[in-house]
């Protein structure tokens, strides 16, 4: 497989990267195209906004890694990197690490489950045991609707406090 160009970026700090500044400071959202390395050395900022970060583009996912290596050992720790294609290595290059959100949404979902079917195991076969269509009183296939809205419930619960 020939790969013609890879255009991926990292956002905050490299040596070989182009600044992007506001074009007037009323507009801070639009921009003028990235000049030449040599033109953008000598540039200064035409207005007061702030530089809020840095992009550059690589050819290939090496010189991305080692563009990345590069900006967290400068000590950037609020980078980000964005490509068509996966790159290994490159979140340890980043140094982003594990989230622990996922664990706490499954922990919530697992918390949800046992209580929307416990609360209608109580209910039903020992609060108020009733008959009904010659049902057992905890039928389980009755109990999978409530039963997954307290999943999702909790999950999502767990999401936004987590």
């Amino acid at each position: 497989m020939v790969m013609k160009k890879v255009i991926s970026t990292v956002v905050i700090g490299s040596p070989r990267v182009r600044p992007v500044w506001p074009r007037r400071r009323r507009d801070p959202f639009v921009f003028r195209k990235s000049l030449p390395r040599e033109q953008s050395q000598d540039l200064e900022m035409e207005s007061t906004a702030k530089l809020y970060g840095v992009v550059g583009e690589f050819n290939s996912p090496d010189t991305l890694l080692h563009a990345a290596r590069q900006v967290r050992a400068a000590g950037y720790t609020m980078t980000d990197a964005f490509s068509p294609i996966p790159v290994p290595d490159l979140t340890e290059a980043l140094g982003i690490t594990k989230s622990r959100l996922a664990i706490l949404v499954l922990i919530g979902g697992a918390i949800g489950a046992a209580v929307g079917l416990g609360l209608q195991y109580w209910a039903s076969a020992i609060h108020y045991p009733h008959i009904g269509s010659g049902r057992p009183f905890f039928s389980w296939p009755s109990f999978i609707p409530i039963t997954f809205k307290c999943t999702v419930l909790f999950a999502a619960i767990a999401a936004v406090l987590g």
